[in-house]
């Protein structure tokens, strides 16, 4: 005969499954991190918020989440070197802006039509 299933021990399971792929998904970002573009940041980030948010739904106990909080608290340790890689990109982002910015400043300055109001042209032709 079957027994019913425990809700909490299916959440437990839930919740550990969401833990690994969360894990996963870290340690592959970490993995390519020197050679990660801002897309590959981006879907990581999409990624990570959609496990987050399903754990969140687990409803797990006070003792639960303890039990949890040290892998998570590894997790977020590794937060801090995908933010300075983040913001590095950003950075080299501004940078590049900012010299497109000024040739388009310097282009527009040397092929301004220079308007003079004080001369006159006299057409003689008949």
């Amino acid at each position: 005969m079957k027994r019913p299933s425990n809700p909490p021990n299916r959440a437990r399971r839930s919740m550990d499954k969401w833990i690994v792929e969360l894990e996963q998904l870290t340690n592959q970002m970490i993995a390519r991190l020197e050679i990660a573009d801002f897309e590959e940041l981006e879907s990581f980030v999409v990624k990570r918020e959609e496990i987050i948010d399903n754990m969140k739904q687990q409803g797990l106990s006070e003792l639960e989440r303890q039990n949890y909080g040290r892998r998570v608290s590894n997790l977020l340790l590794t937060d801090q070197l995908i933010l300075s890689t983040m913001n590095n990109l950003k950075d080299e982002a501004r940078q590049h802006l900012l010299k497109v910015q000024r040739g388009r400043t310097q282009k527009s300055a040397y092929e301004a039509e220079y308007v003079t109001t004080d001369s006159m042209f006299f057409d003689y032709k008949k």
